[in-house]
């Protein structure tokens, strides 16, 4: 593993993250909020709600996390485009 002050992120950034993302279905033919256990609901019948969640964001503080945040919703607006070209 690399230390994040190599990237010029300060000595506090944690080394290692947990993230959980999860994907529930809005409408459609499953009901709101159902847990889809990896299978996404077929296109046309509804919407899919992604979450992404950190349990611990000690050590990320101020623009730290104002940038991680951009960047997480930077990539999801990508994959959105992505998604929709299909």
């Amino acid at each position: 593993m690399v230390q994040a002050s190599k990237y010029g992120l300060p000595e506090s950034f944690p080394i290692e993250s947990e993230v959980t993302i999860s994907f529930s279905a809005i409408g459609g033919s499953a009901s709101g909020g159902e847990d889809l256990g990896g299978s996404l609901t077929p296109l046309g019948t509804g919407k899919t709600e992604l979450t992404v969640y950190y349990p611990d964001i000690s050590g990320i503080e101020g623009d730290m996390l104002k940038n991680m945040t951009q960047g997480w919703n930077e990539t999801l607006d990508k994959l959105a485009k992505q998604v929709l070209k299909n």
